[in-house]
């Protein structure tokens, strides 16, 4: 009885690590087993993390001096959308300027004090929320953007809105399979996102997302809440995320996951770190967490049966009837024969078939 479950535990988290999973603790590893509730984050988690812009609309200022001002205000920021705007600068030879001060504000946007002026940098909700009034021109063109999938993000000078810039960033090539896999298995499936409604949507249906199933302009602050709605209605809730904004969701969830490349934060907050970086570790780590946990219980159940059976045979119960007597001897025996049992069904789990990542880009 006291080997059944840390010997199942021992082999499944030393197989999860050699197949690049890091499960943290076994409370981690049940609870993986037992959710079927998964929610994904989409930058960076059901992405590849490597946003680009695509398009830039500036009618009144050059898209070179649009573009500059906006990486200046990124340069200080940790969001992965700065990226895309510090590399396309970068491919400009683009020199940028420091701003004087600086506050971003979680999951809306940026404003700074730059070259003397109040600039806003950020998506609709927040522009508007700071008395910005959006031209329909530029509305216009937005609408268009987010239909595409793509994140629109909107630069103000001194309260005008001056340019607006398209940013994409391509699925994984394994999400879409992850997430048809998962729904055959019974999972619920849910994307949570800052991401206006239109793009948000416009990414479930690449994945095969029904939009009951998205989550869309949720503020980093809501997505934990979200997380304990789910579990008040499904129980055990598994968040897989990558940025600053889901760490607080993730360490409201029953599980997290996250792939090596996040931001520190959330592998703090990670109880599961795929370091592969593939989405094909989260099935490996269902279908392992799985196997362990059905394990510790055929463990469990094979210990208390045989010693259901042996203590009262070692206690002398056959003897009045059959005139059978358990020898010191064969008592010791059976004694590590039933810690031999364990430990030999335990070790089956190191034959866990490993799931092919060519198979998971052609399911």
């Amino acid at each position: 009885l006291g080997l059944a479950t840390p010997a199942a535990l021992v082999v499944g988290l030393g197989k999860a690590s050699q197949r690049g999973i890091l499960i943290r603790t076994g409370a981690a590893l049940e609870a993986l087993a037992q959710t079927k509730v998964m929610v994904f984050d989409k930058t960076g988690t059901l992405t590849i993390g490597k946003p680009q812009i695509t398009d830039v609309y500036s009618p009144n200022f050059s898209s070179e001096e649009a573009l500059t001002l906006a990486a200046s205000l990124e340069h200080s920021s940790e969001h992965p959308l700065a990226l895309a705007f510090i590399e396309a600068a970068q491919s400009k030879g683009l020199a940028l300027d420091r701003p004087d001060r600086f506050e971003t504000v979680p999951g809306q946007g940026i404003r700074a004090s730059l070259r003397q002026k109040f600039t806003l940098l950020g998506n609709r909700t927040f522009l508007q929320s700071m008395s910005v009034s959006i031209p329909k021109t530029f509305q216009e063109r937005l609408e268009v953007w987010e239909t595409e999938g793509k994140t629109s993000v909107v630069l103000a000078v001194d309260f005008h809105v001056v340019a607006a810039f398209a940013v994409r960033d391509e699925l994984r090539a394994e999400s879409y399979a992850l997430i048809q896999w998962l729904r055959a298995e019974k999972f619920q499936i849910r994307l949570l996102t800052g991401d206006r409604k239109s793009t948000a949507e416009a990414i479930g249906r690449n994945l095969g997302l029904d939009p009951s199933e998205i989550y869309a302009e949720v503020l980093p602050s809501a997505k934990e809440e979200k997380i304990s709605e789910l579990q008040n209605l499904f129980g055990p809730v598994t968040m897989v995320g990558d940025g600053v904004n889901d760490a607080p969701a993730m360490a409201r969830a029953s599980c997290s996951v996250s792939l090596l490349g996040g931001t520190d934060v959330a592998l703090e907050a990670a109880q599961v770190t795929l370091m592969r970086g593939h989405l094909s570790g989260i099935r490996d780590a269902v279908l392992l967490s799985q196997a362990t946990l059905r394990t510790i219980r055929q463990n469990l159940l094979a210990s208390f049966f045989y010693n259901a059976l042996g203590i009262p045979i070692a206690a002398g119960a056959l003897m009045p009837h059959f005139g059978i007597q358990l020898s010191p001897v064969l008592a010791g025996a059976a004694m590590a024969l039933s810690s031999l049992s364990v430990l030999v069904n335990s070790l089956r789990l190191r034959r866990f078939h490993q799931w092919n990542q060519n198979e998971l880009k052609s399911f």
